[in-house]
């Protein structure tokens, strides 16, 4: 909200704490997110020599307090080297590290077996199929790619499933 007063040359804007909160927070999280994409380390010494002076005004406790709901939300993570607390974006949590795997794992797997394994036996011990019985259709190309997919949607429900466990704790 502005406020105008007539007769003068300023105006007056009213932002609510919580708006001006977050937008601390986010310019924050801004800012240690450009450092480490620059390769430079961001130590708490660092975060406090921009937003302890103007135009933000910041004191000391008011950005450790800052930081430390960044880290609580896991939008900032941090860790220790040589006796030092460096600041950095958020790490990938190794729920969805091993989803990846499993995906790429599986991706490799359908690949490989395609490429090494006749059609005949993809076709008699992959889809189950006997010559012997009747009423059987017969795939002209026998693919893993219908397996393959099915396969990576598991583990994508499965990924997100134990992230999402993970993050409630």
């Amino acid at each position: 909200m502005v406020i105008e007063v007539p007769l003068m040359r300023f105006k007056l804007a009213l932002v609510s704490e919580k708006d001006y909160k977050e937008n601390i927070k986010r310019k924050i999280k801004e800012f240690v997110e450009s450092r480490w994409l620059r390769g430079e380390k961001t130590t708490l010494q660092d975060i406090q020599n921009v937003f302890q002076k103007p135009p933000y005004n910041l004191s000391q406790g008011t950005v450790i307090n800052y930081l430390k709901e960044l880290v609580k939300d896991r939008k900032l993570s941090t860790y220790y080297k040589g006796g030092r607390r460096y600041y950095a974006p958020p790490k990938i949590p190794i729920s969805i590290k091993f989803g990846i795997a499993m995906a790429v794992a599986i991706i490799v797997c359908g690949v490989i077996i395609d490429i090494l394994v006749p059609s005949e036996y993809i076709l008699r011990y992959v889809y189950l199929y006997n010559p012997g019985l009747e009423n059987q259709t017969t795939p002209q190309t026998p693919s893993m790619l219908p397996i393959v997919i099915y396969l990576l949607i598991l583990t994508a429900i499965f990924t997100v499933f134990a992230y999402w466990i993970e993050k409630r704790r």
